[in-house]
């Protein structure tokens, strides 16, 4: 009678412990090469795998691009080889843990970060989505172009204020860019918008306060503006209208 044996399941043994040891030994970078593609690769990758997926809903905040990540924490486990030795214990143990420590502080990291972009309180988001992010940019371009020139010329008159001129630099880079700028569906995401704003202009929490005032003051102008356009055909970038 034939007998199958059971296969072998376990990815990370103790031979790949061994290379790693023999990788660490050696300063050869094609020899380190040879035993990394050979006999490391794919225990650390599937090392990656196994805690990723008994983990997952720890790692909300990184999981929308597997295969990206997965290339990620291969490099941090491979600068991280050269830490490990033999009387430390397992080195499947020991890179496990790494590894999911790593993972739970990029989560954590990131959740921050997201956090922070949709932290926009105090901010009166009516005003620029109607001046940013209305029809007004499609079917009046010619004007916005002659409008954003205006502004850019005149802007240390508007704006006297150094933070202000920093949003309004800001906004303008924003207008001429705006075929390019994606604001979320039907028509526009108000919050984005500020978001894009903060971020390009580089503000504080404080100074983000500023926004809706220098919008403001690019609605009053655009207003002027566009009634003189209207009625002229032309505007000039000299004249007065703040």
């Amino acid at each position: 009678m034939n007998t199958k044996r059971k296969k072998n399941k376990r990815y990370f043994t103790e031979e790949t412990q061994k290379y790693i040891v023999e990788y660490n030994s050696t300063e050869d970078t094609k020899i380190r090469g040879d035993i990394y593609a050979k006999h490391i690769k794919y225990p650390f990758e599937k090392l990656f795998e196994n805690i990723y997926n008994t983990y997952k809903q720890l790692f909300a905040y990184v999981n929308d691009d597997y295969f990206m990540l997965r290339s990620e924490c291969m490099v941090f486990l491979t600068d991280k080889m050269d830490t490990y030795s033999e009387d430390i214990g397992r080195a499947y143990s020991y890179f496990g843990t790494i590894l999911k420590r790593y993972l739970i502080q990029k989560n954590q990291s990131e959740e921050i970060k997201q956090k922070r972009r949709v932290d926009v309180e105090y901010i009166d988001d009516n005003v620029i989505y109607d001046y940013l992010a209305n029809e007004t940019l499609e079917y009046v371009s010619e004007f916005i172009d002659v409008y954003v020139d205006y502004i850019d010329s005149n802007i240390h008159y508007i704006f006297t204020d150094k933070v202000e001129r920093k949003i309004a630099d800001a906004i303008i880079d924003m207008f001429r860019k705006r075929e390019e700028l994606y604001l979320g569906d039907k028509g526009g995401d108000k919050k984005i918008l500020y978001i894009l704003i903060r971020e390009r202009a580089n503000l504080t929490k404080q100074q983000t306060l500023k926004i809706t005032q220098v919008v403001k003051k690019f609605k009053s102008i655009y207003d002027k503006l566009y009634y003189n356009y209207d009625a002229y055909g032309c505007l000039s970038v000299s004249g007065s209208y703040y």
